[in-house]
């Protein structure tokens, strides 16, 4: 009498059951991953924000006046992030506001513009709506 071969392997039900549990594990897990590389991009932008800042502070006690755009670009370059671009929107000989906008690349919705004054007032606007959580 012949013994019953024993069979390996995985049925079609049980690896159809492994999909639907990587498909819903992922679908949790790629928003959370996106949000979290928003947020980096974000703090890069805010990062680039305070370096132009100090630069132009540092600028102001060498010359007691701040430097203007094409000084900015000159000695700082273009200072940016690959996700936000820096300029200097208005600028007197006593104070300035420099401004980070979000490039092209730029993964994510919020915080599109992020600001700074020589005063330290800092705010950002998610599609032209003030959005005070940029800077926290």
């Amino acid at each position: 009498m012949l013994s019953p071969t024993r069979r390996r392997g995985f049925t079609l039900i049980e690896v159809m059951i492994v999909v639907a549990i990587i498909g819903i594990l992922a679908a949790i897990a790629y928003p959370s991953y996106m949000r979290y590389v928003e947020r980096s991009h974000i703090s890069e932008g805010k990062t680039a924000l305070l370096q132009a800042a100090q630069w132009m502070e540092r600028r102001y006690t060498q010359a007691n006046s701040y430097p203007d755009d094409a000084a900015f670009q000159a000695g700082f370059g273009s200072g940016g992030t690959d996700y936000y671009t820096l300029s200097i929107t208005a600028r007197t000989n006593t104070s300035y506001t420099l401004t980070a906008t979000s490039a092209a690349k730029k993964v994510g919705t919020k915080c599109n513009t992020m600001t700074i004054t020589n005063t330290g007032v800092t705010t950002g606007s998610t599609g032209g709506a003030a959005d005070n959580s940029c800077w926290n």
